[in-house]
């Protein structure tokens, strides 16, 4: 056994290791790509940021911060599988009743919503794993930097190759950290005080009382 500190390492193996063994199954090899070319365009200046112009709540090495985000992301490309199974139930009973009409076309809308998600599951991943781990003044300046770098004419451009839609783009008003994006008939970013149902308290009510919802 031979040991090497973390310095020594770098974050770099662990990610081409997770990419090598981690990545879902279904994910096709185009889809993996994808992954291997987000994490390549995010992770480096990202990082970089956050150890030089950031303080965070809890010391944490460049190592355990990309591992926080590899299993964050990890769980995020999970769910996309269990999303597509239930579309692949649905286009089964969809096709039987159609006899199989349009099927070509619900696989390719499958495999682009797949794709955003990938997009998506990324930027969420970064934002929550490395930004949220700043204090509240290093939020606000990572904030500014994340916008910019996901910009078209950023200092750090995202390889040619890679192509985000300005759909998937998180929106540039308020902060990045209000946002999730839902797979719904149109996937898109949505603020999270939306998906909130709104409540009212009786004024006579007590602590620990059950509300009406």
């Amino acid at each position: 056994m031979i040991y090497m500190e973390p310095m020594d390492l770098g974050w770099e193996p662990l990610v081409q290791s997770w990419l090598e063994t981690k990545l879902p199954h279904f994910l096709t090899s185009e889809q993996k790509h994808l992954v291997k070319l987000l994490c390549e365009w995010l992770l480096p200046p990202c990082l970089d940021f956050i150890q030089q112009r950031c303080r965070p709540v809890v010391q944490s090495s460049q190592m355990h911060l990309t591992s926080a985000l590899l299993k964050l992301y990890q769980c995020l490309l999970a769910e996309i599988s269990v999303d597509s199974a239930v579309e692949r139930e649905e286009a089964c009973v969809e096709t039987l009743e159609e006899q199989e009409k349009n099927f070509q076309t619900s696989k390719q809308k499958q495999q682009e919503e797949t794709s955003s998600m990938i997009v998506a599951g990324a930027f969420f991943s970064v934002v929550w794993s490395l930004g949220g781990l700043l204090d509240a003044s290093s939020k606000q300046r990572f904030i500014e930097f994340f916008k910019s770098l996901c910009d078209q004419d950023s200092m750090q451009p995202r390889p040619r190759e890679l192509r985000v839609p300005r759909a998937l783009q998180m929106p540039k008003r308020d902060s990045v950290f209000h946002y999730v994006f839902l797979r719904r008939n149109v996937p898109s970013w949505c603020l999270w005080r939306e998906l909130l149902a709104p409540a009212s308290l009786e004024p006579c009510m007590k602590i620990g009382e059950q509300g009406p919802w």
